[in-house]
């Protein structure tokens, strides 16, 4: 999961995260959360996609699951 604050699940208790929530529905599944407060389109890209494209091929990850709001737009 990477993203901005609305990932990261910011003003929420863990519980209640988009990847928490994944990894409870689907226990056979590994979703980490890298959403990070303050980031935007342009900051996700730049500073996590890229570190873990990297990742992804070294490791045969499948799925990056980007949390995108239209807000995004306007900070580009």
């Amino acid at each position: 999961m990477v993203g901005c604050s609305f990932t990261q699940g910011m003003g929420v208790v863990d519980e209640d995260t988009f990847s928490y929530l994944l990894n409870a529905h689907y226990p056979y599944l590994m979703f980490r959360n890298f959403g990070t407060g303050g980031y935007g389109t342009y900051q996700s890209f730049t500073s996590r996609l890229r570190k873990i494209f990297v990742n992804l091929m070294r490791n045969n990850i499948p799925l990056v699951v980007y949390g995108f709001i239209d807000l995004h737009m306007q900070r580009t």
